[in-house]
């Protein structure tokens, strides 16, 4: 019983490093670091592998040279190059972006028709890219783990490997996975990191603010994401901080 104590009092400790690695405080000196993770790398790659499996089941999807040829000019400029990105269009009206974990990226081509050129689709490009680089998607679902595993599961997986106990914890894939239900911090952080990459990758970022600027209000993209006045604020801020 005491041993199972302290791997409970472990297990809090390390979820609020990770937390306190990603406050406000680190996005001002544009500092951004994945928080606590039980997954592995290659989990988040075989967790994506699998949801954009059954999206593209559900979704007609395709390649568009436009978005490959951006998405892999970020990817190769991102904090993980050697991820197998994959950037590919859903034929959806709504104007609307996605990331599964392990970099499999999908905009509607609503978003293609709503972007004005090759900076603004960066952006959002760059947004989703970060989701992945920071490692979001199995972040959420980690946290979602502690709260439901057995303490014993938990200490004998801390290694990783911890996919194959998704099916029986009722965590399952596609656009209504628990991968893809991002907190505010992480959409905010998502933001400072697309400056950040589409800096690196030579896209002008104010692309970004100009396509929220101008979608505000606009639903699809926005529905699950910080308010779009605070977003521009917040992205300018970043611009400038970053000596734009």
């Amino acid at each position: 019983m005491k041993r199972g104590v302290k791997s409970y009092r472990f297990i809090a400790i390390v979820l609020t490093l990770g937390l306190v690695a990603s406050t406000p405080d680190g996005w001002a000196q544009t500092r951004l670091r994945p928080g606590f993770n039980l997954f592995s790398i290659r989990d988040d790659v075989e967790i994506g592998r699998r949801s954009a499996a059954q999206v593209e089941r559900q979704y007609h999807t395709y390649d568009d040279p436009r978005v490959t040829r951006i998405g892999k000019r970020l990817a190769a400029r991102s904090s993980m190059p050697g991820l197998p990105w994959r950037f590919r269009v859903i034929d959806r009206s709504d104007v609307n972006a996605f990331a599964l974990p392990g970099g499999y990226v999908y905009v509607t081509s609503g978003m293609l028709r709503a972007v004005r050129n090759d900076d603004e689709l960066a952006g959002v490009l760059a947004h989703e890219i970060t989701h992945v680089t920071l490692r979001h998607g199995t972040n959420q679902a980690s946290k979602a783990l502690i709260a439901q595993m057995p303490l014993e599961v938990l200490s004998g997986q801390l290694g990783g490997g911890l996919g194959a106990n998704l099916a029986r914890l009722g965590i399952g894939f596609g656009l209504n996975s628990l991968f893809l239900r991002y907190s505010r911090e992480a959409e905010t952080q998502a933001d400072v990191g697309a400056v950040q990459l589409m800096r690196r990758a030579g896209y002008n970022p104010y692309g970004l603010a100009s396509f929220m600027r101008r979608m505000r209000g606009g639903g699809g993209f926005f529905s699950d994401h910080p308010s779009p006045t605070n977003r521009v604020e917040r992205i300018e801020r970043e611009i400038r901080s970053t000596g734009g």
